[in-house]
């Protein structure tokens, strides 16, 4: 098991003020709430992604590890992946990252689970036991577009944001339970990464 951080934001959201207003039954001539919508439509997205285990729009993250897999198959975090930038790693006795050749891998993408499979006869290079999670795979997942985000995704988004906004001080926690269900085709809710922001 490893972490994942995010380094590159989607440059929109997934869903936008008129969306959620027109979702909420909200008065689009109503504008008291709407500095509220657009401060927490991220924040909100940013949640769901995490309890869900999936990515909405295209986001550059990084998965860390302490160890190549022994089977050689490592499944990208975050539903969805894209491309795969780079696998990096930190050598035993250094303390700068190497990348690992492309040439020594395979990626399976724009599947659940996406994956990267090492190819057999690939040496793994001895991986540093100072380096905290010394392999780093650098990926892009998500949809590319706001038409490529399936409707379901969308909708259980626009259902989390207006649960966020009826519950404003938090008294409740976790997702309600149709926003999962909204999600369940394109979630992997099972897998627990920590998440570094």
């Amino acid at each position: 098991m490893g972490d994942v951080a995010v380094i590159t934001e989607p440059a929109v959201e997934p869903v936008d003020l008129t969306e959620i207003k027109r979702h909420l039954n909200i008065d689009s001539g109503f504008t008291l709430d709407d500095t509220w919508f657009n401060t927490n439509i991220g924040v909100v997205r940013r949640y769901v992604e995490r309890q869900a285990g999936l990515i909405f729009r295209l986001t550059t993250l990084e998965y860390r590890l302490d160890a190549w897999p022994s089977d050689r198959l490592i499944d990208l975090p975050a539903g969805v992946a894209d491309s795969v930038t780079h696998v990096n790693h930190v050598l035993d006795g250094a303390s700068t990252e190497t990348t690992f050749a492309a040439s020594n891998y395979e990626t399976s993408l724009g599947l659940r689970p996406s994956q990267i499979r090492i190819k057999e006869g690939s040496s793994l290079p001895a991986l540093s036991r100072d380096a905290i999670r010394p392999l780093r795979i650098r990926f892009v997942a998500g949809y590319d577009g706001i038409a490529a985000v399936p409707t379901e995704m969308k909708l259980g988004l626009m259902m989390a944001i207006g649960h966020r906004y009826r519950d404003r001080e938090g008294t409740m926690t976790g997702l309600p339970p149709g926003v999962m269900d909204m999600l369940r085709h394109h979630a992997r809710p099972e897998e627990r990464y920590e998440w570094l922001c």
